[in-house]
């Protein structure tokens, strides 16, 4: 059993606990061996901290990797890109006043003539 993992001898414990006879009157009570009992809890012991010793060495891989990964000052971008031109306070005529005489149709300025453009 030397070369039994952690969770192999809490299954072979568990297996020995549910299979056990129950001490006569009782139904909360077990007979088992004491023996073998001890046995695996030595075991289980020893090598525990192997397997924590993995799982830790496990977890500070995880992390490098990340660590790795990431940009070195964080997502976030350094500096933002500044504003090419100030905001408009109105609405910029040039450009609407182009696109609306452009458009043909009944009823899109007042006094307008079906189909006719106009170009001011």
């Amino acid at each position: 059993m030397a070369n039994n993992d952690v969770q192999h001898l809490l299954d072979m414990l568990y297996e020995m606990i549910d299979g056990a006879k129950n001490a006569p009157l009782t139904s909360d009570k077990c007979i088992l061996n004491r023996d073998e009992a001890l046995d695996l809890l030595d075991e289980i012991r020893a090598q525990l901290p192997v397997e924590l010793s993995r799982a830790q060495e496990l977890i500070r891989a995880k992390e490098d990797y990340v660590k790795a990964a990431m940009p070195p000052h964080g997502w976030q971008r350094a500096s933002r890109r500044s504003d090419s031109h100030s905001p408009f306070n109105g609405p910029y005529l040039r450009s609407a006043s182009r696109a609306y005489c452009e458009q043909v149709g009944v009823k899109r300025h007042d006094g307008g003539v079906n189909g006719e453009m106009q170009s001011w």
